[in-house]
């Protein structure tokens, strides 16, 4: 089975550590987030569930697709994060303390 690699790109400035991951597959209410002084945990599930009712058959199809990123980062301020998912990227801006 292939799997296909999330990229996630990285930006660390004196005022602030930004990340941009592209995540496709999953949608705004998939997304989950963890923020410490120290961390910084994205993790996204989605699940689906299919079904097909025809004159002869019946199939039904269940899938599932996670993510998790986690990285450890400088002093950050956790209540003051942001985040935005449009198109299938999300962006967090975390403010370094």
């Amino acid at each position: 089975m292939k799997t296909k690699e999330n990229s996630v790109n990285t930006q660390k400035s004196l005022k602030d550590i930004e990340l941009e991951l592209d995540l496709p597959e999953f949608s705004k209410k998939d997304l989950d987030f963890e923020f410490t002084r120290n961390s910084i945990v994205v993790k996204a599930n989605k699940e689906s569930d299919q079904k097909i009712n025809k004159k002869n058959f019946f199939k039904e199809e269940k899938s599932s697709k996670s993510f998790f990123y986690s990285v450890k980062v400088p002093t950050i301020n956790p209540l003051k994060v942001k985040t935005d998912f449009q198109d299938g990227v999300l962006k967090i801006v975390a403010p370094r303390i």
